[in-house]
């Protein structure tokens, strides 16, 4: 082996061993090192029934003179969302709504046909829970044939000044399960 050779690996050797030094300077035997791991272990989905996946709510013609004053609406529609086929281990099912909201009423939805001044108001069946933009509501599974119903209701409500013509509204339903 050449003296440059010689001097190279000696060099190479010395600056491995430097390297080795420093780290063990800073890494003992006894140290302990903590790992933190994080997750969410989440309930198994339903089966959402094929009739509730697209539902389309008719009202069919309503006259104008349904609508004297803000606040006066159409009659309640009532329709529900199915799901089926749910997991022994789920027992909960929350929907959460959303779609665009009125301009005049933050808790309805905008109408993005031709007629003017009404809007979407969703509820549940017995009234009692709006289900407006960004709301939510949590049904039990029924645990003996593993379905969960959401029983709603909707209606058009007058929000500003009406006018005649279309009326259509998008609200999407997004479940998570408990």
């Amino acid at each position: 082996m050449s003296r440059k050779g010689f001097y190279n690996n000696f060099c190479l050797m010395g600056i491995l061993a430097f390297i080795i030094f420093v780290f063990s300077l800073h890494v003992k035997a006894d140290d302990a090192v903590t790992v933190n791991i994080t997750g969410r272990v989440t309930a198994s989905a339903c089966t959402v029934d094929d009739s509730s996946i697209i539902q389309t709510v008719t009202f069919g013609n309503v006259s104008i003179t349904a609508f004297p004053s803000i606040g006066s609406s159409a009659a309640w529609k009532d329709f529900s969302l199915n799901l089926s086929s749910c997991p022994l281990s789920t027992t909960k099912v929350i929907g959460t709504f959303s779609g665009n909201a009125d301009s005049n009423d933050a808790n309805k939805y905008s109408n993005t046909g031709t007629s003017k001044g009404l809007a979407l108001q969703m509820s549940s069946r017995d009234h009692q829970t709006d289900l407006g933009p960004n709301s939510s509501l949590t049904v039990n599974v029924n645990s003996n044939d593993q379905t969960a119903i959401f029983p709603l209701s909707a209606r058009l409500i007058r929000t500003g000044d009406v006018g005649s013509g279309s009326f259509r509204s998008q609200v999407l339903v997004t479940f998570s399960y408990e």
